[in-house]
């Protein structure tokens, strides 16, 4: 049987919770794996037993520069040999029900398939933590009523690589590639995923459990470099939704401005002024950020009056 599901892995330092994953794929001649480890450190991982090595049609690719999990995921999409895609984290892992809902998909005639998810804490995975609540929150309202609100929900709010069956030839095709930054590497890439995508179908079943970790990348500090980065992206998707006409609020430009306010002034306006020095399309943000701020400086008085 020709292979029909390719299953991207970027892995770092993980090399336990990456064993959990692999636990949760079926093999299968049909699907293929790809582990692209991003120069992790021998000390912390034993190469001679990494997860997937002796593994039936399982690819590792050691990158020996560290590039992040949106080099690690493009340099993965060079060794794709299925007709459909899918990206998982390493410290994450599947439902019991993976071969069952793929199998539901695997001729269907859409170019991306939207899944419901499940989340638990990664050290402890019978207790429920709450990263799955926004996506559940968007399939229910899609699956209710399926109208162009609720799908663009779906499109452009959907913003994590995983819990999507993607159509090969849909990310060859649009030569879709993920950011190599630190952080938000996955915001652009699924955003013209929903974009380019004509036929999209929505499953209320669970294929995918996202876990909570202290120490992974989303929990972490925010830092102003950081949030550069992320407003750097978040606005470049403003615009491309404001340019293509497209009826969706890009809601992460303004939180992160929010943020790096509180952090630091002088960061958030220069940071702002070259928003604007793009597009004065930017230009009512810096007054609802500043009255956002203003109104949280009042409640906090409010405790000392």
């Amino acid at each position: 049987m020709s292979t029909k599901i390719s299953i991207i892995i970027p892995h770092k330092n993980s090399s336990n919770l990456l064993e959990r994953c692999l636990s949760t794929i079926p093999e299968k001649e049909y699907i293929q794996v790809i582990i692209v480890d991003d120069n992790s450190d021998s000390n912390i991982v034993n190469f001679n037993k990494f997860p997937g090595i002796n593994r039936k049609n399982t690819q590792v690719v050691f990158n020996k520069k560290s590039g992040g999990a949106g080099r690690a995921r493009n340099i993965g999409l060079n060794f794709v040999q299925g007709e459909w895609i899918l990206f998982a984290d390493a410290d994450d892992f599947f439902t019991n029900k993976f071969e069952e809902l793929i199998n539901k998909y695997i001729a269907s005639k859409a170019d991306v398939v939207y899944f419901a998810v499940d989340s638990v804490y990664s050290s402890n995975i019978k207790k429920e933590a709450n990263r799955d609540k926004k996506l559940k929150g968007f399939i229910e309202k899609y699956n209710l009523r399926a109208n162009l609100k609720n799908e663009n929900d779906l499109r452009y709010g959907f913003t994590e690589p995983w819990a999507k069956l993607i159509k090969t030839n849909l990310i060859v095709h649009n030569k879709i590639t993920f950011d190599e930054t630190s952080v938000s590497n996955d915001y652009w890439f699924s955003v013209l995923i929903g974009y380019h995508a004509n036929i999209i179908e929505v499953e209320s079943n669970s294929l995918y459990v996202v876990t909570h970790r202290n120490d992974s990348l989303t929990n972490s500090e925010q830092d102003i470099e950081k949030l550069k980065i992320r407003i750097e992206i978040s606005s470049r998707v403003y615009l491309f939704l404001k340019l293509n006409n497209i009826n969706y609020e890009e809601p992460f430009t303004k939180q992160w401005l929010w943020i790096l306010l509180k952090i630091n002034v002088f960061s958030f306006f220069s940071t702002y002024f070259s928003l604007l020095k793009k597009d004065k399309a930017f230009l009512p943000m810096l007054f609802k950020t500043l009255l956002h701020g203003y109104n949280q400086f009042l409640l906090r008085l409010q405790k000392y009056i």
